[in-house]
């Protein structure tokens, strides 16, 4: 199961990587200790960390796998 995330400055959800803690799917580190802006303030989705869960899930759907965003 893969979370989103925002972080303060850039007000954008990014999947998080199931791996690393403060990690995106897109590569981006999005440390926890400064909070996120409240959900109401976040209207926009990264779209390579959208992509990336696209992928995997299709993925999964044809194998009959559990979904990884590699």
């Amino acid at each position: 199961m893969h979370q989103i995330r925002a972080h303060h400055g850039e007000h954008m959800w990014h999947v998080m990587d199931d791996r690393a803690t403060d990690m995106t799917v897109c590569g981006r580190r999005l440390p926890t200790s400064q909070g996120s802006p409240g959900h109401d303030a976040v209207t926009r989705y990264c779209e390579p960390c959208l992509e990336s869960i696209g992928q995997a899930m299709a993925s999964a759907d044809r194998s009959g796998r559990a979904p990884t965003a590699d």
